[in-house]
């Protein structure tokens, strides 16, 4: 069975990825689960989509090969890199760019590939990206910090660049997301009282 990813050395680390993101040539027999996982899923996908598609996505597949191999490096050097730098690496080795590529072929849309490259879908994609990759890293805290992966968490790595604690940082994230479960701000009112009428005609009743 392999090692998760960041208990592999780097070169082992890279020789894994590679070999699974070589299934998109599918030039030789697989060898582990994650290889015969992709030689199953590729040419159903590929399939669906057209070829400036696949282009982008293949650049986004090796952009998250370059990128988790110098995380792996700075892993195993200890290196702590600094928010920028860190940002714009985390977007790539999270793998989430190339996922919010596959959602086109998952809801049968193709988009332009101007329209993609345009600043505004850009951002969009690259605010999804950050996203998930710091709720990911203020959860994943714990678990990965004292397994030696701090230079891979954006916790981590902005509690390093100011040199302080993440007691507060833990505090007021705990906090906005016990705010948003009780306030009832994201709540419908039908939510809040659903004892009241429903139905057509009722809303003037639901008003109070």
């Amino acid at each position: 069975m392999k090692k998760p990813l960041g208990l592999m050395g780097v070169e082992e680390g890279d020789r894994f990825l590679r070999g699974v993101a070589g299934r998109l040539d599918a030039a030789s027999p697989p060898v582990n689960p994650a290889e015969r996982g992709a030689d199953d899923l590729w040419p159903r996908t590929a399939a669906l989509v057209p070829d400036a598609w696949l282009r982008r996505f293949r650049h986004h597949v090796t952009e998250v090969l370059e990128a988790m191999q110098a995380a792996e490096v700075n892993n195993d050097s200890g290196r702590v890199p600094n928010p920028i730098e860190y940002v714009d690496a985390r977007r790539a080795f999270g793998g989430m760019l190339f996922a919010a590529d596959l959602i086109e072929p998952g809801s049968d849309v193709h988009l332009d590939e101007d329209l993609v490259a345009a600043r505004p879908l850009r951002l969009f994609r690259e605010t999804f990206a950050d996203a998930v990759a710091f709720r990911n890293d203020i959860l994943s805290y714990r678990k990965e910090v004292p397994a030696g992966e701090a230079p891979s968490n954006g916790v981590a790595v902005v509690q390093h660049f100011l040199g302080c604690e993440v007691e507060g940082f833990r505090d007021w994230m705990a906090g906005d997301a016990r705010w948003a479960r009780e306030s009832g701000r994201y709540t419908t009112p039908t939510a809040l009282f659903p004892w009241g009428p429903t139905g057509l005609g009722t809303a003037a009743a639901r008003l109070t």
